[in-house]
């Protein structure tokens, strides 16, 4: 199941994207790209939400994130 929804996706909706922007003419380079960057997140997003997450994985996202907003 999981490697079927990556391979959607990675193969057909990441081009079919481009192409849709492509065939309209969109010079918003921005929102492709913020478009891009969400539809990569969703697969992993899917497979983490999927899994009960133990301690030991929050750390290193709890460290991420302070030191984001340090930053």
């Amino acid at each position: 199941m999981r490697t079927k929804v990556l391979f959607v996706f990675i193969c057909l909706l990441f081009p079919l994207t481009l192409w849709l922007f492509m065939s309209t003419g969109a010079k918003n380079y921005g929102l492709v790209s913020m478009v891009m960057v969400i539809l990569a997140m969703i697969p992993f997003l899917m497979l983490y939400e999927m899994k009960k997450p133990q301690a030991r994985e929050w750390i290193p996202l709890a460290v991420m994130a302070a030191i984001a907003a340090v930053g």
